[in-house]
Order: C-alpha cells, then sequence, then structure tokens
C-alpha cells in the first residue's frame, strides 16, 4: 500500500455549511483531454468535438488519437480561434464527420487530417489566406470548401471553394462555463493504487480537483459535487464546491466530513460503511465523474528504530553475466556482506539521514579476489574491463516488515558489467538515419529518409561488403563488417492514377510516373448534354497524388415543332429528357383530326422534331342548291323558284343539277367546293325559252245577243 500514516484520527460529527441532499446518479455525456497545447471536448449529445485554446495539436498515427473512441459519433468538428495547427492523422477515416469548422488562426493542416472521410460535405475555413495542407489532407473527401475569401486554384487540396462565409460566425472560445477534467490526489501517499482506497485524514485529506473555463460563471447552487455509499441504491449525499478561479475548483474531505458522508449515504434502509463513488453535477447535468473507496485512515503504530538485532540487512555485489564476441559468456561472479553498525548497535547514518553502510577493506580484498581474474580477461585480442570503481559506501534503503518484525534492505543489487573494447567502424548512410561507429558483428538498424512527394523508396544499396536483411523495406538492418561501410537509400518516381469519371463509370483512367507530361484525354459525350469541362483543373504533370477527375455536363435544349395542313401550329422547346405535354388536337370546319404521323414521345428527345397532324375531310358537309326563273317581263330578274339541301365532301366540288321547269331552260350549272361551314349555294339560273307554242282561239257571239261566244277557230 503506497502511503505513511502516523497521526490519530479525530472524528468530527458536524461540518459548517454541509447539507444533506439526495440525487441518483448519471452518466456524463462530455468527454474530454489535451492535445499538444490545447484542448479537446467530445459532446456525444450534439456530435461535436471542439478544439480550443492557443497553440498547435499533437501529431498522431491512426488510432492513437485521444478521441479515437468516439470517432463513429463525431459527425462535427469546431477548431476555435486562437488553436494554430490541425494534428497528421486528427480525423482519418472518421466516416461519420459531415461538417468542419476552422478558424483562421489554423495556419497548418496536417498530412493525412482528414483522409477518406467519405460523408464529410463542408468545410467552413475562417483564414484570410490559404492554409498549408499535405496533398493526403482531405483525401478520399467529396467536399465543398466555404471561405471569406477565394484562393488561386490549388486551394485546399483542388477541391471546390465557395466564397459565402460571414466573418462574424467565426467559431471562438465559447465564454460559457465548461468542465475539461475531474481527478483527485492520487499522489498522495493515504492512495493505494491496488485497492483503489484513499485513507482519508486530517494530515492527508481526500481533494477532488475540477479543471475546466469560465468556471466563476456557474451557479452555486446547481454545481456540487455528489458522494455516493456502498450501501445498496444510497442516494448522494450533495457537498458544496469550491470555486477557487476561472479554471480550478475544489472540494476538500477530511476526517469528520467523511464521516458525515458515509453517515448520510443511506440505501435500502441500510448505512454505508465507505463512499465509493463522486460525481460533479451542474443542474442536472453530470459533468465529471471518479470512482475510488473513501475510507478513514486507521492508526498506525511506529516500528522501532533499526539497529542490529532486528535488521536483516545483506548487501550483495556481483559481476554479471556478458556475452563476448565469440559466443562464450562469463559465469556471475559476486559477494555478499553485512554492513557495519554504530557503537549503539545502529546503522550509520550520512548528513541526509539515510542509512550507510561502509565497504570496508575487507571487503575491497574480498571483491579484488574474486574478479581479479575475469578483469584481466583477454579473449582474441580484446581486452575486457569492469564499467565503474567499487564506491567507499553503500546508501541502504530500509523498510520495515511488519510480517518478519525486522528492518530489510529492499535495494538494488549493486551490478557491475564487463565491457569489450572491440574496435569500431564507421557507417555512413546516405538519404537516411543510422550513421554511427559499430563492431564488427553487431546489428546495424538504418531507415531510410521519408520519400519526397511524388518518389517512392526503391531500396538500399551499397558497393562495400554488405547483406541487408531486407534491401526492401525502408527499415532494415545488416551485420557489421570488419571496415567502413557507406550504404545509401534509394529513390525512384511513383505511380499515379488520373480517373476520369463520367456519368457512367470511367471514361479514361491514366497511370504514369509522377512529374511525366498528361495528355488530357478526348472530350466524353453523352446523348442529350454538352460536355462543359471537370470539375478539377487536369494537372500538366502527374501530381503526387491519385486524383479523380468528374466531367460537368449542361443539359442540351431540343425543339417539337407541331404542322398541321403545312403550317406550325404548336412548338415546345425544353431540356433532354423532361416530360413532353401533348399540345390538344388541332380543329377545323368540315374536318375531323386524324392524329400525328408519329407518336409523341413522353420525354424530350436528343434532337430537334417535326410532327405533322391530319385533317380528314367530311363527307356529310351540307350545301344548297338554289333555282331562279327570270321574270316574264324579261328584265333580268331571277327569283327564286325552289332550293334544295345536299351534302357531300368538304373541299370537293358540288355535284348540283339543273331540274325540269316547263317553259324554262337551265343555263351552264358552275360547281364550287363545298365550304366546311356548310355556307356553300349554288345558284341555277332558268331562262323562259323563245319557242315556246302556245294558241290563238278565235271566238263569236252567238246572235242571240246573249253574249255566249263559240269557238270559230284555233290556230298553234
Amino acid at each position: 500500500m503506497k502511503r505513511r500514516i502516523i497521526s490519530m484520527l479525530l472524528v468530527v460529527v458536524m461540518l459548517v455549511g454541509m447539507i444533506p441532499s439526495f440525487a441518483t446518479a448519471a452518466s456524463a455525456a462530455t468527454y474530454n483531454g489535451t492535445t499538444g497545447d490545447v484542448n479537446w471536448s467530445f459532446d456525444d449529445t450534439t456530435g461535436t468535438l471542439t478544439v480550443s485554446g492557443t497553440g498547435a495539436m499533437a501529431d498522431y498515427t491512426n488510432g492513437s488519437q485521444p478521441w479515437y473512441a468516439y470517432k463513429d459519433s463525431i459527425t462535427t468538428v469546431i477548431i476555435e480561434k486562437g488553436v494554430t495547427s490541425i494534428s497528421e492523422y486528427a480525423f482519418y477515416q472518421f466516416l461519420a464527420l459531415e461538417t468542419v469548422k476552422i478558424a483562421g488562426s489554423v495556419t497548418a493542416i496536417g498530412n493525412n487530417a482528414f483522409y477518406r472521410c467519405s460523408d464529410l460535405a463542408t468545410v467552413e475555413y475562417y483564414g484570410s489566406s490559404e492554409p498549408t495542407a499535405s496533398s493526403n489532407a482531405f483525401f478520399g473527401c467529396y467536399v465543398v470548401v466555404k471561405v471569406l475569401t477565394t484562393y488561386e486554384d490549388g486551394a485546399f487540396c483542388g477541391k471546390v471553394i465557395k466564397k459565402t462565409l460571414d466573418a462574424a460566425n467565426e467559431p471562438a472560445p465559447s465564454t460559457d462555463p465548461s468542465i475539461t477534467s475531474v481527478s483527485f490526489n492520487k499522489d498522495s501517499m493515504a492512495y493505494d493504487e491496488d485497492s483503489n482506497t484513499f485513507y482519508v485524514s486530517d494530515d492527508t485529506p481526500f481533494i477532488l480537483t475540477i479543471e475546466g473555463k469560465n468556471l466563476t460563471k456557474l451557479d452555486s447552487n446547481k454545481f456540487k459535487a455528489l458522494f455516493y455509499g456502498d450501501a445498496e441504491g444510497s442516494g448522494g449525499v450533495i457537498i458544496n464546491i469550491t470555486v477557487e478561479s476561472d479554471t480550478k475548483a475544489t472540494v476538500s474531505v477530511n476526517t469528520a466530513r467523511l464521516t458525515y458522508i458515509i453517515s448520510n449515504a443511506y440505501g435500502g434502509g441500510a448505512a454505508s460503511t465507505k463512499a465509493t463513488q463522486v460525481e460533479v453535477k451542474n443542474g442536472d447535468a453530470t459533468v465529471g465523474k471518479v470512482n475510488v473507496n473513501l475510507v478513514h485512515a486507521p492508526a498506525d503504530t511506529a516500528p522501532p528504530a533499526p539497529n542490529a538485532t532486528n535488521a536483516d540487512v545483506s548487501i550483495y555485489i556481483f559481476v554479471c553475466n556478458t556475452k563476448l564476441p565469440a559466443g562464450e559468456f562469463h559465469q556471475p561472479v559476486g559477494i555478499t556482506f553485512d554492513p557495519l553498525y554504530s557503537e549503539a548497535g545502529e546503522p550509520f547514518k550520512n548528513a541526509d539521514g539515510e542509512w550507510v553502510a561502509e565497504v570496508t577493506n575487507e571487503v575491497r580484498a574480498m571483491w579484488e579476489d574474486y574478479t581479479s581474474g575475469i578483469f584481466e580477461y583477454n579473449y582474441h585480442g580484446y581486452v575486457h574491463t569492469p564499467n565503474k570503481e567499487l564506491p567507499e559506501t553503500l546508501t541502504v534503503t530500509l523498510t520495515w516488515d511488519s510480517e518478519k518484525e525486522k528492518w530489510v534492505y529492499r535495494g538494488e543489487r549493486v551490478t557491475y558489467d564487463i565491457s569489450c573494447a572491440v574496435p569500431a567502424h564507421t557507417v555512413t548512410v546516405e538519404n537516411g538515419s543510422g550513421d554511427g561507429e559499430h563492431k564488427e558483428g553487431e546489428t546495424v538498424t538504418i531507415t531510410a529518409d521519408n520519400s519526397a512527394p511524388g518518389y517512392k523508396f526503391t531500396g538500399w544499396t551499397s558497393e562495400d561488403n554488405v547483406t541487408f536483411a531486407d534491401a526492401t523495406a525502408a527499415t532494415t538492418t545488416f551485420t557489421m563488417p570488419g571496415a567502413d561501410v557507406t550504404v545509401k537509400a534509394n529513390y525512384a518516381p511513383d505511380t499515379f492514377t488520373l480517373k476520369f469519371i463520367t456519368y457512367n463509370g470511367i471514361h479514361a483512367t491514366i497511370a504514369q510516373e509522377y512529374g511525366t507530361p498528361v495528355t488530357a484525354p478526348a472530350d466524353p459525350t453523352r446523348k442529350g448534354y454538352t460536355f462543359a469541362g471537370w470539375d478539377k483543373q487536369i494537372p500538366a504533370t502527374m501530381p503526387a497524388e491519385n486524383l479523380e477527375i468528374t466531367a460537368l455536363w449542361d443539359v442540351n435544349e431540343y425543339t417539337i415543332t407541331f404542322v398541321v395542313d403545312g403550317e406550325e401550329y404548336a412548338k415546345i422547346t425544353q431540356d433532354y429528357g423532361t416530360a413532353v405535354t401533348v399540345p390538344a388536337d388541332p380543329t377545323k370546319v368540315g374536318y375531323t383530326f386524324a392524329g400525328w404521323d408519329v407518336a409523341v414521345p413522353a420525354t424530350m428527345p436528343a434532337e430537334d422534331m417535326t410532327i405533322t397532324g391530319s385533317l380528314t375531310p367530311n363527307t356529310d358537309t351540307k350545301y344548297k342548291v338554289q333555282h331562279l326563273l327570270m321574270n316574264i317581263a324579261g328584265d333580268k330578274v331571277y327569283k327564286a323558284h325552289a332550293t334544295y339541301t345536299y351534302t357531300g365532301e368538304t373541299d370537293t366540288l358540288t355535284e348540283a343539277k339543273a331540274i325540269n321547269i316547263k317553259g324554262y331552260t337551265a343555263r351552264e350549272v358552275e360547281q364550287a367546293l363545298i365550304a366546311g361551314d356548310g355556307s356553300t349555294v349554288i345558284k341555277i339560273k332558268y331562262d323562259p325559252n323563245t319557242d315556246t307554242e302556245y294558241k290563238v282561239q278565235h271566238l263569236l257571239m252567238t246572235s242571240a245577243g246573249d253574249k255566249v261566244y263559240k269557238a270559230y277557230g284555233t290556230y298553234t
């Protein structure tokens, strides 16, 4: 147990300012910590991770980020004003991430910071100039970057940039109070780490420390610490928190306060025997929690002073095994001796009060007898010597063993290694690290420098007698020969791929070495669309990354012209593929619409069209035939004699015919086209005949004078 407790405990029943109250424990919704010079916090109720403070974030490798455990829940990242950089691999493949807001104080974005965050749609950056960023910072992210001002092409790794932000919305440090950590004094000698138990006394109080921002703004009526006991279902005993500054608040638990907590932590009708958990609450929200057992410290009995009778202090000095160049081993050699005691029977003490064991001449002589042969040992020309001198005195730490009831020596053994004076040779590493001096037969580790952008490591070479364990590995080893050597890390341009994506898949793929000229592929085509370029500028030479470049399209407009009777009846102009509304059927008096010559498409085709409609003449269109007779007076005035109605095919000639009228002869009939509205009238004129016979009858009155006339004669 890591503790030293010698004071007696004093139990105080009441402490001023402590009022019992109970609440149910709840799990925290905020997690926090530090990264480099700044702080981070994650709110799992909103999915927001916030980085705040002044300075740079620490760099990481994938999986080492302190917020990695929440990667599947983080949907929003906010980098507040004051933070100067975003670390390498900070949010590598955080697939739930959708939005990132970056203050203008950030001037650098590390390698792979947002690598393949596939759901990341929007990045807001409030800087007045573009930050430096690795080409892989946003690799695999199909993201729109919103900024205060536009940058040159290629900014933000070639992502689409829109100037839409308002500087007033830049993420700045909140003035609201927040908790960043809750801890207790684990370094106290009263804390036993093995049992997670804190032995509370007035000399060793339990101190809960709450760190955060703007803590003085917290409502003291809501900012409380709740201590829970070990009784089943026990409620939390409320203890006031002392806010010392904007960044620190504390709760101190001494003997009397712990007594108060335990006596009030009832559960199920039973009293608690210890406190087991502390929650920090702000209102109903749990903002921090620690699990630790709080018990009263027992009264300790001081052990007796060490002396020759109750001290078991034997000191062992030895030479350890050491491997020699040829593979032989020395056997360990050592001596054991007891320290001297004062006349009073106590071990000697130095000026600092530590127990001292003197290495006497007798002990030194024993040591020399045992080791003289070893230290002068010669093997294949290599001289072996001890690595340090035997000291005059040895400091001894005595520990009271309560089971043995003895003082015992718990210090480490005094060890002397044998070293071999083997000749060393020089290793020179070109384009890498591992330079130095090494002895023949030693294993030398070398590491190639990171490849320059666009290049790849191709292997190790050497013109000297070097055999690499793996010449293709960036970090490898070799066995040092008996001469100086130079090794070289080699590099060559790496091959990268440009994929040109169109609406139906991959249009073209260009795979070639970094820096070689890029020939743009032929423009793609698409039915009903006009190619509008690529979403990224095609590089003149192959860049140091794989890129996907997507075709942009403008939809074409086409026209369908509807023609009836040789004239334009209707016209529809609209985008390809949009729904086509068929115009109303055309109408014409005396005709019936017979349909279009081709089917009207449901959607606009990828070409202009002319569609012709046909009208069929009606066969039952009416027309009239009027028969007119000239007056007998011969004044060439014709009067209607009779009118008849007939039917025929619209826009064809009438079939009017004269009728027989005694004493009249019809003139030639002039036919006409039958009007569709039935208004056609054919007029047939009849002239009186000039050779019409008539009779003259002569009558004579009878002689009787009765005025009766009798035929005399008739002439034609």
